[in-house]
């Protein structure tokens, strides 16, 4: 494949490459896959990228603190640590809301989603979102911010068509991941096939989710090709012209520092 590829989405920092994250990016790079969008969770998290992406360019980084990690959220300190951050990121996140699993009260995570909300809008950054079984919740809360100038991408997008078409109708970008190679997984191959070219983003969301022939092991940004196929195959496309069209779509979201493709 020759067009330039770019992972929109794989946590770098996670304890899961803390050995060889720049072994990992020479993997990707190999396969095509220029750059990497990295999301932070936390606080520690988001500035520890900041340092990754001062030692190597092929990080992007990201600053938030993820939904699961909402409680770790003061405040006094966090929205003011955020948007110093954001100085140096290409996007506010990840943040969201999480409503299958219990790791942080509802109402952390509210304020924990609003306060970055507030940040992208102020600093004209893209955000990134979590959505896990909480739709409707995230849509409402999306509507109440108002506009967001930067746009955003709905990551890992899992749900129902009717519900992607409700965030596209929002200006906000999606992520297909691994996911798609899976049998099992419908509403993501709907997706893959219907989503908008100019609003489809390719990710990891590493170190899980990995695809076949990988799933079960750890994740890579050196995968996306084996993303970027299948959505290809579902589109009866070209993987050339899938790679470009999703490099574009990034560069439209995330701005200049994405590479051409």
């Amino acid at each position: 494949m020759t067009s330039i590829m770019v992972d929109t989405h794989v946590h770098l920092d996670s304890p899961g490459y803390r050995d060889d994250w720049r072994q990992v990016l020479d993997r990707a790079e190999l396969a095509g896959v220029a750059q990497v969008v990295a999301p932070a969770t936390r606080i520690e998290s988001s500035k520890r990228l900041l340092e990754m992406a001062g030692e190597d360019r092929r990080v992007l980084p990201a600053v938030g603190i993820h939904p699961h990690d909402a409680a770790s959220f003061d405040p006094e300190r966090s929205p003011g640590e955020l948007e110093a951050l954001a100085s140096k990121a290409v996007a506010i996140g990840e943040t969201g809301l999480e409503l299958h699993y219990d790791f942080a009260p509802l109402g952390a995570q509210l304020v924990n989603l609003r306060v970055q909300l507030s940040i992208a809008r102020n600093l004209r950054l893209p955000v990134i979102l979590h959505c896990r079984e909480a739709e409707e919740l995230l849509h409402r809360e999306l509507q109440a911010a108002g506009e967001l100038p930067g746009g955003g991408v709905v990551h890992c997008f899992t749900g129902s068509w009717d519900w992607a078409r409700t965030f596209l109708d929002l200006g906000f970008h999606l992520g297909v991941t691994g996911m798609v190679t899976f049998k099992k997984t419908a509403q993501v191959h709907e997706l893959a096939r219907r989503c908008p070219l100019d609003r489809l983003l390719v990710e990891t969301d590493g170190p899980y989710l990995a695809p076949i022939p990988h799933r079960g092991a750890r994740n890579e940004s050196g995968y996306i090709p084996l993303v970027v196929e299948q959505i290809a195959r579902l589109r009866e496309m070209t993987p050339e012209e899938v790679a470009a069209a999703t490099t574009a779509a990034a560069r439209g979201l995330f701005g200049e520092r994405i590479a051409g493709g």
